[in-house]
Formats: C-alpha cells, structure tokens, sequence
C-alpha cells in the first residue's frame, strides 16, 4: 500500500516538473504526443512537425496528469498482441515520426 501510494505522490510531483517542460516544448513549437493503446491508430493521422514523444513504462503507461498535456495520443497498430515492450514502441515511433 505504501509503495503504491508513493508511486502516485512520484508521478503527481514529477508531472507538475514535466507540465513545466512541455510548456516550453510546446513555446519552442513541439508536438506532444504520447503513445497509449488508447490513442489513435499512428498511420491515420497527418504527422506533425516537430515532435516531442512521450513513452510511459511497460506496467503502467503514461500517467494520467501527463496524458492530459498531451495534444495527441497515438498508438502503433497491432494484430494478435496486446502491446510490446516500451523500448521497441519508443524505437518504431520515432522512426516513424522521424520519417
């Protein structure tokens, strides 16, 4: 119970640091966009110009207090699995937004 709760005391502090951040992301012309099997399917969407991509952990996702910075979410289409691992989806989204 405890580590549970600490863990959301973790995200709220950080998420007012990284609110802060995205601001200035946002200032300097940055998309945020976070990936979330929630979002929309990445290749029905025009792409954006500059990118700033956020990856939440394989347990969890992105919090919810980030999640609402974003300005869009999107995820990578997928057929007979459930999700893959943060650092594979990390590698093909920014190839993809790259490109």
């Amino acid at each position: 119970h405890k580590a549970i709760r600490r863990q959301r005391q973790m995200c709220i502090r950080d998420s007012l640091h990284v609110g802060n951040f995205i601001d200035i992301l946002r200032q300097k012309g940055y998309n945020i966009i976070g990936a979330d099997i929630r979002g929309k399917n990445m290749f029905s969407s025009q792409k954006p110009g500059k990118v700033c991509l956020v990856i939440g952990n394989e347990a969890n996702g992105i919090c919810d207090e980030i999640i609402a910075n974003c300005d869009m979410l999107c995820r990578i289409p997928m057929q007979n699995m459930e999700s893959l691992n943060a650092a594979v989806s990390a590698g093909i989204l920014m190839y993809y937004f790259k490109y």
